[in-house]
């Protein structure tokens, strides 16, 4: 550790293993220059996870990721934790570090109707620097926005820019890093692997809600004509 540069910590979940907690605890006094950066859910964390980020910050900026790929109730069916809890300990980090964080969208089937309404919703938040969304599912199969025709794909695509430029007051406060131009239409890539996935599609989701003990429809109802005769 005392002559480490750069120290990068993500999952499983960064912050529920101690063993993160006594890295970065040895690291503080041993290293004050090293560059840290911590990818998490961050669905919670420990009151002695905060002081020692508090005191890592005091030596230099602490890097923190957040995966927060919807809010409220779609939040819940995707991450399977209380986004309330989520945005509680997000608010518990930057009081202790004084360091906005990044948030990191990964685009699923799920949420790709739902990117604005993300986007939206960190605007004005004082702990939060830049919303990123470039990345999107590529498996499972079934998980993938490549899932929806190619049609609708690029409706949506049209729909996140208007909104972007209609609400321009809006996100002039808010950095966004957002890349969607690249995403195809399993359809129109190979329709064989569209063919295999496609039926699979409604049979993850009927189970995700009977764990969740919601209805992804209700959510997200834009979904249900594509995914409806799976």
């Amino acid at each position: 550790l005392p002559g480490l540069e750069h120290l990068i910590i993500k999952g499983g979940e960064p912050f529920a293993d101690d063993n993160n907690l006594l890295i970065l605890e040895h690291l503080n006094k041993v290293n004050p220059t090293c560059a840290v950066k911590i990818i998490s859910n961050c669905s919670n964390i420990t009151n002695s996870m905060l002081e020692i980020l508090k005191e890592r910050a005091k030596m230099k900026p602490v890097k923190i990721i957040a995966s927060v790929d919807g809010i409220d109730d779609l939040y819940y069916w995707i991450r399977s934790t209380k986004f309330d809890k989520t945005i509680e300990t997000l608010v518990k980090i930057y009081n202790a570090t004084n360091i906005p964080m990044d948030i990191n969208i990964t685009i699923s089937l799920y949420n790709i109707y739902n990117l604005i309404e993300i986007f939206e919703f960190f605007y004005n938040r004082p702990y939060i620097h830049i919303v990123i969304a470039a990345d999107a599912v590529q498996w499972p199969r079934y998980a993938s926005p490549s899932m929806l025709p190619a049609k609708e794909i690029e409706q949506i695509k049209t729909n996140i820019l208007n909104r972007i430029v209609s609400n321009g007051h809006i996100f002039q406060g808010l950095t966004i890093r957002w890349n969607v131009n690249n995403l195809k239409s399993y359809k129109d890539i190979d329709e064989g692997i569209y063919d295999e996935y496609y039926p699979q599609v409604a049979k993850w989701i009927d189970k995700m809600d009977k764990i969740r003990g919601t209805n992804l429809y209700d959510i997200v109802p834009q979904l249900k004509p594509f995914i409806q005769n799976a």
